[in-house]
């Protein structure tokens, strides 16, 4: 059984450049980020994996998160499901820190689930946007801008 290759961040800055002119100043930070991705993909693996308290314990999970709560048994495999999948990605995440050929499927499956998470809190956002939530935006945001920046640089690389 052969193994892909992981892409080797050669020219990552070429992928910040339009017709020979820079899109994002600094562009050789991407090699960088290339280089230590792994640290990167292990602290948000271990964030995203702190979602098993909505599997252990749902209310407590909507609580810190939301503010708010749900109540009854549909509520509870609902959230408890949520944690679960989550859960899943967080060490996902973790696991494509130390398998460089993986980190693709799982950086495009883990940064659409912040995009939706994302999405659906800023939607309800004068109820939402507080709190524990307010924290996930944003680091959450932050995540996925990295996960795009290895994946154009690693892609200009190849």
């Amino acid at each position: 059984m052969s193994r892909l290759k992981p892409l080797q961040p050669t020219s990552a800055y070429n992928a910040l450049r339009w017709h020979g002119r820079e899109v994002m100043p600094g562009g050789r930070q991407v090699d960088v980020l290339i280089a230590n991705f792994k640290w990167v993909m292990i602290v948000s693996g271990g964030l995203t994996l702190t979602l098993l308290l909505a599997l252990l314990s749902p209310k407590s999970a909507l609580m810190s998160t939301f503010g708010e709560s749900l109540d009854g048994p549909l509520a509870d495999i609902i959230v408890r499901n949520w944690g679960g999948l989550v859960a899943i990605m967080g060490g996902l995440l973790i696991y494509g820190a130390f398998d460089p050929s993986s980190r693709p499927v799982i950086l495009v499956a883990a940064g659409l689930s912040k995009l939706i998470f994302v999405s659906l809190v800023l939607a309800h956002r004068d109820r939402l946007l507080k709190g524990g939530a307010r924290f996930a935006v944003i680091v959450d945001t932050l995540v996925v801008i990295l996960f795009a920046m290895y994946l154009v640089g690693m892609r200009s690389a190849a």
